[in-house]
C-alpha cells in the first residue's frame, strides 16, 4: 500500500533518535523526511523507497548513516540535504551508502554550515534513467551550499572510496557531479572532494582518464593525482587547483605575506612569485640560502596571489 504522507516524519525534535533496520518507503510523500533537529542522530541498516524523496533532510544538524540504502526518488533527488544550520559543527555522516538507481539525481546538496561526508562503499546508482531531469546528473550541488564544518571550510562533499555509475546520465549528456547556478546568478561557493578510490565505473570508451568522475566546473573538484594532472600547491594559501591538460604541471602563486625560507642543505625548490604589474616570476632556492635566483620574470598577465 502507498500511504499518503510521508512514511515516517520527524519535524522539530530537540532530543537523539537511534534506528535499527528499518524499512520505510512506498508513500505518497517522502520516505524519510526528517526536519529541524538539534542533537545528533544515529541510524543503522536503514531504508527507503518508492517514494517522492527516499531521504529528505531539512535542517538537520547532526546526522549518522551506518549502511543506508535509498532508491526510486520520482522528486528532485533519492537524496536531498537542504536547510541551515547555524552552528559550525553540523555534519551529515554516511558509513555506507546506496543512493539511486533514480529516475532524478542521486543526491542534491544545498545546504548550508555542513559538510557532507561518506567514509565508504559509497554506491551512487544510475541516475536520470528516463531522461526527464532538467539537469542530467548523479549529483548536484545546489547554488547554496557552504559550510563552516571545519572553520572557513569550502568543502559541502567528501567521498572516499565508492562507484558514480550512472550510464543514463553518460547517455544524456550530463555530468556525475553538476554545480548548479541560481538563477541569474553563480554557482556555490564550495568545493567537491574525492578521496581514495572514488571513481566513475561507466567512463566513455574513449575517455583519456577512465574511472575519472566528471563534472561542469573542474575549479570545484578536488581530487587525487590519479584523477588528474599533478598540482602542486600549498593547500594552507591556495583555495582551488590550477585548470590543468593532461601531461601538465601546476605550480600555485604563493602568499605574498609569507617569509622566504630555504629549502635546506639537500635539495632546490621552486616558487611562483606574483609582481605588482600582475605578472608572475619563476625563482628558485637551493640549499640553505634565503635568497632566490629569478628563472623567468614578467610571465603572463592578471595573476593573483593570497595575501
Amino acid at each position: 500500500m502507498n500511504f499518503p504522507g510521508n512514511a515516517l516524519s520527524v519535524f522539530h525534535m530537540g532530543g537523539e533518535m537511534r534506528a535499527y533496520n528499518v524499512f520505510a518507503g512506498s508513500a505518497a510523500g517522502n520516505c524519510w523526511d526528517i526536519e529541524n533537529t538539534a542533537n545528533p542522530y544515529r541510524f543503522y541498516g536503514v531504508s527507503g523507497g518508492t517514494c517522492v524523496t527516499p531521504l529528505n533532510l531539512v535542517n538537520a544538524r547532526g546526522m549518522e548513516f551506518h549502511g543506508a540504502s535509498f532508491w526510486g526518488g520520482s522528486g528532485v533527488a533519492t537524496v536531498s540535504i537542504s536547510g541551515t544550520v547555524s552552528t559550525p559543527e553540523g555534519y551529515i555522516l554516511f558509513d555506507g551508502l546506496q543512493a539511486g538507481p533514480s529516475q532524478s539525481w542521486d543526491m542534491y546538496l544545498n545546504q548550508q554550515n555542513e559538510t557532507v561526508v561518506c567514509t565508504g562503499n559509497c554506491a551512487f546508482g544510475d541516475a536520470d534513467r528516463d531522461g526527464g531531469a532538467a539537469i542530467p546528473a548523479a549529483i548536484v550541488i545546489g547554488p547554496l551550499a557552504t559550510t563552516m564544518a571545519t572553520g572557513v571550510s569550502p568543502i559541502v562533499l567528501q567521498l572516499d572510496k565508492g562507484t558514480i555509475d550512472a550510464p543514463s546520465v553518460r547517455h544524456n549528456g550530463g555530468s556525475d557531479i553538476y554545480f548548479e547556478s541560481a538563477v541569474g546568478g553563480s554557482e556555490c561557493r564550495c568545493v567537491v572532494a574525492l578521496g581514495g578510490g572514488m571513481v566513475d565505473v561507466d567512463t566513455a570508451s574513449n575517455s583519456s582518464q577512465p574511472g575519472q568522475p566528471t563534472t561542469n566546473d573542474s575549479t570545484k573538484l578536488a581530487g587525487q593525482t590519479t584523477y588528474a594532472p599533478p598540482t602542486f600547491a600549498n593547500a594552507g594559501t591556495v583555495g582551488a587547483p590550477l585548470i590543468l591538460n593532461q601531461d601538465e604541471l601546476g605550480i600555485a602563486t604563493s602568499s605574498q605575506s609569507q617569509t622566504l625560507v630555504a629549502p635546506g642543505a639537500y635539495g632546490l625548490k621552486f616558487r611562483v612569485q606574483c609582481n605588482n604589474d600582475g605578472t608572475a616570476k619563476l625563482v628558485v632556492f637551493a640549499g640553505t640560502s634565503n635568497t632566490p635566483t629569478t628563472l623567468a620574470n614578467e610571465i603572463g598577465g592578471n595573476v593573483s596571489c593570497p595575501q
